[in-house]
This record gives C-alpha cells, structure tokens and sequence, in this order.
C-alpha cells in the first residue's frame, strides 16, 4: 500500500520496512522527519520527501476517501510481536556464489521471511556473508571486513530451518 502511494524515494524495499515500523499510515503520516531518519536505508531526502507527501492537503484528501472507502490496512500488534521473534530479525546478509539448495531468488524470500535483510554490496553494516560454490570478491571482502562468513549448513542451522 505505501509503495502505492507514489512517495519520490520509497520503492517496494522501504515500503516494506515503513510498514514494519508504522501500523497504518495515520502512524506513518504523523512521523517526523528526526524520527524517520533512525530507520537504517532513510537519509535527509527520502526523510523530507515523506514528510513532504503527508504535509501536502491533495494527499491529505486522498488518504481521507481511502479511509471512507475502507481501504485502509493495519498490521495487527500481535503480527509485529511475532515478527521480532524471527531469527533473521535486522541482520543484513550478502549471499555470493552458487547455492546447491536454494536460488538466489528463493534465498532471498527465506532472509526476508525470517526478518533479515538482503544486500549485494558487503560493507561494515553486513552481519553475514553466505557462500556458496565459486563466491568470488564479496567473500574476500568479507574477510578483509571481519565479518561472519556461513556456507549453507551454517545458514540453515542459524535460520533454524531444521
């Protein structure tokens, strides 16, 4: 829904990390620029552009019939408890190489439904690095980074998929 709304500088990704942190969009219309940018991925423009859309009346009056009509989602306080018990919850893994269980898209859709993150640039804000056959440069990275390295038995046993 919020990806829908047209915001400059919120795509499918930072929609879906707005709806993690805001209920509904009352909560999300009513977040300051100081606090959006708390949220990792948010800098000053995307802050300002956010703040922007809510401020402006024609958006005001759109969100107002959405609501009249009954288009309105909510995430259910119970579904984002049960989403900071995922063992995945805010760590950022880098997948490189070739995977012998997964492909990259189903890899992806397992991090994501486990509450982690994926990126494909390895920086100092990576948690992990999973590797696969032949990882090429991210896997050396990760070692120059010091950062956690997990081939798929690792990766399985701390997504608890076993």
């Amino acid at each position: 829904m919020i990806t829908a709304l047209g915001i400059n500088g919120v795509g499918e990704v930072m929609a879906s990390e707005l709806a993690k942190k805001y209920t509904n969009l009352d909560e999300l219309s009513n977040a300051s620029q100081d606090e959006l940018l708390t949220m990792e991925g948010i800098g000053p423009n995307i802050a300002t552009q956010i703040v922007e859309w809510f401020s402006q009346e024609r958006n005001k009056q759109i969100l107002e019939k959405l609501k009249d009509v009954g288009v309105w989602p909510q995430v259910k306080k119970s579904e984002k408890t049960i989403q900071r018990e995922l063992p995945l919850d805010g760590k950022v893994i880098v997948v490189t190489g070739a995977l012998e269980r997964f492909s990259r898209t189903e890899i992806k859709e397992v991090i994501e439904s486990l509450g982690g993150k994926t990126s494909s640039i390895v920086s100092k804000n990576t948690d992990f690095v999973l590797v696969g056959e032949s990882p090429g440069s991210k896997f050396d990275k990760a070692r120059e980074l010091g950062i956690k390295i997990l081939n798929e038995e690792d990766f399985i046993q701390l997504a608890k998929l076993t």
